[in-house]
């Protein structure tokens, strides 16, 4: 079993890892390298009117000093959701959508949304291997999706394993051992709740 703590909230250090040092507990954390800085954290807009303030390098560089603690990428500045379609009028996640530019107003290709997936991974882990002094081949996919072109820019970018979330298969496929699913750990509307169902049935 692997916790993975996507995002790189500040609330890792201040939360979570004085629990996880209590119980002996190792973990990885998928970093946002866009979101990260040398200052005072930077506060993320996480969406319905909440922001989060995101580990500095030298609280991650603290918690890896731990011994318990890795680091993964989770893209540079692509876990976001993103204009696409004619005109903008698609959203969705950016390492899966071809962007809308309104000032040309024309559409990315998937040969050009491949090279800005690429571009973006390639920096990640560039950024992340000079700030630990280790490899960064592991990938966490922002919000567990991908696609092949996606898949391919990150294997180009030199990643060679990808967590991503499925709702029934948890074990790597023989066809893509690279693949890593995810059972995500959060809110009750996710797949686990994080308060177990009191019916049986249900348990």
């Amino acid at each position: 079993l692997a916790i993975v703590i996507d995002d790189g909230s500040a609330s890792i250090a201040t939360h979570f890892e004085p629990r996880a040092a209590d119980l002996g507990i190792s973990y990885d954390v998928a970093l946002v390298t866009g979101w990260m800085n040398d200052g005072e954290g930077l506060d993320v807009d996480m969406g319905d009117g909440l922001s989060d303030r995101i580990l500095t390098w030298q609280d991650a560089k603290t918690l890896a000093q731990t011994g318990r603690v890795g680091f993964t990428s989770h893209s540079h500045s692509q876990h976001r959701y993103a204009d696409g379609g004619p005109e903008g009028t698609e959203s969705g996640p950016a390492i899966t959508t071809r962007l809308w530019n309104e000032t040309g107003r024309w559409q990315e290709t998937n040969a050009e949304r491949g090279l800005r997936v690429f571009d973006d991974l390639a920096t990640s882990r560039k950024i992340l291997e000079h700030q630990f002094g280790a490899p960064c081949t592991l990938l966490a996919w922002p919000y567990g999706v991908y696609d092949d072109i996606a898949e391919t820019a990150a294997l180009e970018a030199g990643f060679t394993h990808f967590l991503q979330f499925d709702s029934s298969i948890f074990a790597a496929p023989r066809s893509a051992p690279q693949r890593i699913m995810r059972l995500a750990v959060t809110r009750a509307d996710e797949a686990i709740p994080l308060a177990f169902p009191a019916d049986a049935i249900t348990q």
